[in-house]
């Protein structure tokens, strides 16, 4: 039987918002962001305007598996610094295996170019680099947003199939692996393209409690959609723990 585990990592991760090779104070993250990380894996990151972001990473070796959800809160520093004192990450290889805590490292934000940094503490060091792809602030709806949707599955259960049905009203529906399904609602953030999501899970899906929130993005002109989402109430150390990770097209 695989073992549970929840480590807490402990610190903070810093972004300084740059351009030019000068400091640009009062330049926002805010967006969509792609680009790659340690051991040839895919990243994937969002940054609302209120400082929440996301960052989901693949699976090493170019598997077409989802591993690694970071999530967080941003402030900013002296108009050009930003910092995340309260990070969440949730990693999930083998069920059931997942880790949640306070991640460390350090990142930097070139504005409108680069977001690159790490994640580390017990967990292996994973280093990445995410370019900017737009301002995130694309036009959508919930009538925009319905339809079926098909994602890479988690690493933890790669033989599954992942997919996830929205409605006109935003009701959620799916399956995250064998044995383990979902529903949930979709809500409209002050981003067009960027809604709120709240899941409860039935099933046999390693979680704490059946419930999780977090963010869903909506690029509407490839038809795809980018969410991810933790456990509400942190966890002391050996509970189990979970997450949800989704990236995938329209069918």
């Amino acid at each position: 039987m695989n073992k549970t585990i929840l480590t807490t990592l402990l610190g903070s991760v810093f972004l300084i918002s740059c351009g030019g090779g000068a400091k640009r104070p009062n330049q926002d993250p805010q967006g969509f962001w792609q680009g790659s990380a340690l051991d040839n894996r895919i990243g994937w990151g969002m940054v609302q305007p209120n400082g929440r972001y996301l960052l989901i990473l693949s699976g090493p070796n170019g598997n077409h598996t989802l591993e690694t959800v970071q999530t967080g809160t941003m402030t900013t520093v002296d108009g050009s610094r930003w910092l995340i004192p309260d990070v969440l990450t949730v990693t999930q290889r083998g069920f059931p295996f997942s880790s949640e805590g306070d991640s460390g490292g350090a990142a930097e934000f070139m504005t409108r170019s680069s977001w690159t940094g790490r994640i580390d503490g017990s967990l292996p060091l994973v280093e990445y680099q995410l370019a900017y792809v737009n301002d995130g602030v694309q036009t959508s709806s919930l009538s925009a947003l319905a339809g079926t949707y098909n994602s890479w599955p988690i690493a933890a259960s790669a033989a599954s199939s992942s997919n996830m049905t929205i409605d006109a009203n935003g009701a959620i529906a799916g399956n995250y692996f064998a044995g383990c399904t979902y529903t949930g609602q979709a809500a409209t953030t002050s981003q067009a393209n960027v809604f709120n999501i709240t899941l409860q899970f039935v099933g046999t899906c390693y979680m704490m409690n059946s419930t999780v929130t977090g963010m869903l993005y909506h690029d509407a002109a490839q038809s795809r959609i980018y969410a991810a989402a933790v456990n509400a109430v942190r966890t002391p150390s050996f509970n189990i723990t979970g997450s949800f990770m989704f990236v995938g097209p329209k069918n």
